[in-house]
């Protein structure tokens, strides 16, 4: 991502490269941005999987679907109008902040993001971060 797509609020860290063992996964890389002031504070950390085909990103997706669910102590979230095949996200409150998260699968790409802090918009932040990304898809 490039600070004109994100603001001058954030501070933008360096892209680290991960490699996941999973079928047909090829390379992956994140990055973590960081937002705050005085009260308010939140990280969110943007996931981009290659995968060989649609089908592995596809099975990847289903794959952490259910290992979500399996888990729970969460509330599902799928924010609409996002350019992607599926989408699937988690909402986690704790006593002073929250931890929203939203995955999604473009062809044979996956983009994941998760934001953990007390910054009033982190559904908006979540959602905003995944579509760029899914945008330079």
């Amino acid at each position: 991502m490039v600070r004109d797509d994100i603001g001058t609020e954030w501070i933008i860290h360096d892209v680290t490269p991960f490699k996941k063992n999973a079928t047909g996964f090829v390379d992956g890389l994140s990055q973590s941005f960081t937002i705050g002031s005085d009260f308010t504070a939140s990280t969110s950390t943007v996931a981009v999987y290659k995968f060989d085909s649609s089908d592995d990103a596809s099975k990847y997706y289903d794959n952490f679907v259910a290992a979500s669910k399996a888990g729970g102590g969460y509330t599902e979230w799928t924010p609409g109008g996002i350019n992607a095949d599926k989408c699937y996200g988690k909402q986690q409150d704790y006593p002073g902040g929250s931890i929203n998260s939203l995955f999604c699968i473009k062809g044979n790409f996956g983009a994941g993001v998760v934001e953990e802090g007390t910054d009033l918009d982190i559904s908006t932040n979540v959602q905003k971060f995944t579509t760029i990304v899914l945008n330079k898809l």
